[in-house]
């Protein structure tokens, strides 16, 4: 993939590439060191890819920058309704808001987060990590994943269980995050649009549920 990258530039690269699924870290240096800032187009969305930390950091800090965007034209009158139901979930986001709205999110977030409460926490991840590594045992395998069989799961479980999501729906929960994710984690292909919309929907029914729950 990067001697591809040295030939052709940044216009061959895919998130989907398999091989990059494999091993990104080759084109991630390759960009750092010969496309630190560049423009991409890819499933009729243009992005400006920024690799090295000194560029990343003083962006960060400019204001006349903003989080609060569109996400991929979403919300156009003329999109399909579901997609405009995920462009709609993506823009209430933390991450997707600029101050006052930014730090109010956050403040309300950072209640759950105190480090009385955290450490209140600690008893029940641990378990949670306990009961990971024992499936892992269970399954008779000599070696594990990390990412696949901890990693990945453990933050899943503990947000499920701070929203207050039963362990019976926990798997749901998770398919469901994993298809929104695409949209936020630069990979997102016009192919996965699709289930990111479906998911977006289902999700924001069930919590809808959940509250009403919790408010009787």
């Amino acid at each position: 993939m990067a001697s591809a990258l040295r030939d052709t530039g940044l216009s061959s690269f895919e998130f989907d590439d398999p091989t990059f699924q494999a091993d990104p870290y080759p084109v991630y240096a390759w960009l750092r060191e010969n496309e630190p800032i560049s423009l991409r187009t890819g499933d009729g969305v243009r992005s400006f890819w920024v690799t090295r930390h000194e560029h990343v950091m003083a962006l960060l800090r400019e204001p006349r920058l903003s989080a609060a965007r569109e996400i991929g034209g979403m919300l156009q009158p003329d999109v399909p309704l579901a997609f405009r139901r995920l462009g709609e979930l993506l823009s209430h986001m933390m991450l997707n808001k600029d101050e006052p709205d930014h730090m109010r999110l956050r403040g309300l977030v950072n209640r759950a987060f105190v480090p009385r409460i955290v450490e209140g926490l600690r008893p029940r991840v641990e378990s949670i990590v306990d009961g990971l590594l024992s499936a892992v045992m269970v399954r008779g395998h000599r070696k594990m994943d990390i990412i696949r069989d901890l990693a990945t799961p453990l933050p899943v479980i503990v947000i499920a269980e701070l929203l207050g999501v039963p362990t019976e729906d926990q798997g749901r929960f998770k398919a469901w995050s994993d298809d929104i994710a695409v949209v936020l984690d630069g990979s997102v292909r016009a192919a996965g649009l699709p289930a990111a919309a479906r998911s977006a929907g289902e999700l924001s029914e069930y919590l809808r549920d959940v509250i009403r729950q919790r408010r009787r």
